[in-house]
């Protein structure tokens, strides 16, 4: 399952980040939900690919800001 990459925000992240911590930390079932949950990593990588690509060129200040919203996840 992945989120639309036209809705993909920092919040949306946090939440889906939440959501696998949650699942996985339910032990055996957890870790069986997770692998419905979590999409293949060649799809996921695709999806992370053309999300960047898309991305527009950031001023100096913005991929500042852009870093710490990533590295708070």
């Amino acid at each position: 399952m992945l989120v639309p990459a036209g809705s993909l925000s920092c919040e949306s992240v946090l939440y889906w980040r939440a959501l696998c911590e949650f699942v996985k930390s339910k032990g055996d079932d957890g870790e069986e939900m997770l692998e419905q949950l979590l999409p293949e990593p060649a799809l996921f990588a695709e999806y992370l690919y053309g999300y960047v690509k898309a991305l527009p060129v950031l001023s100096a200040n913005q991929r500042s800001i852009t870093t710490r919203c990533v590295q708070a996840v």
